[in-house]
This record gives C-alpha cells, sequence and structure tokens, in this order.
C-alpha cells in the first residue's frame, strides 16, 4: 500500500526510508517550534489546554491525512490547498498576545 505520495515516484526502498527519515524530522521540527511558540506566549496562561489543543489537532491531522489522499487521490492537494485557504483569512482576526516580563 502505498502510504504517501513521494511513494509513488521513488521505487526503491533505500530512498523511500531516506525520504521517510527526513519527514519525520521535519514533523519533529514543527512539533517543537509549536511547543516553544506556546510555552512564550502562555507563560501567565493555560499552558495546558492549549498544548492540549495542539496535539488534539495534530492527533486528527494524523487521522483524517490519509483518508483524504485515499478519497481524492492526487486531487487531494488541491483538496488541503483550498481548505488551507478558507481558513488561512481567520488568522488576521486572532490577536497577539500581549507580551509578558
Amino acid at each position: 500500500m502505498i502510504l504517501t505520495s513521494t511513494f509513488c515516484f521513488v521505487l526503491d526502498l533505500t530512498y523511500q526510508g531516506i525520504t521517510q527519515f527526513f519527514i519525520s524530522v521535519f514533523c519533529c521540527f514543527l512539533e517543537i517550534t509549536i511547543n516553544l511558540s506556546v510555552l512564550e506566549t502562555q507563560k501567565e496562561g493555560d499552558i495546558e489546554f492549549w498544548m492540549l489543543v495542539c496535539h488534539g489537532f495534530f492527533g486528527i491531522g494524523g487521522l483524517c491525512g490519509p483518508f483524504f489522499v485515499y478519497l481524492f487521490e492526487i486531487n487531494s492537494y488541491a483538496v488541503m490547498g483550498v481548505i488551507a485557504l478558507i481558513v488561512a483569512p481567520w488568522y488576521y482576526f486572532l490577536k497577539t498576545p500581549e507580551k509578558h516580563e
């Protein structure tokens, strides 16, 4: 079973392993960046709640992502891009956390 779109183009098992390694490294960088951002912005706030929310969204994305790819196949990139374009303007209305010192 093909798990990611890169496996469609890379047939050698060694290249698949290298690709998956770099994907996992960058996912870890993203997770660390998000954790540090929550810790920095919520110094006096509810850190536990926002950490649970962030990890919950990672879990939901990990659960729903393969279903999107299975249902929409190559068009899944376009579907996820449209979803991102719909959600992105709402970030304009978010309030910037005040600087805590």
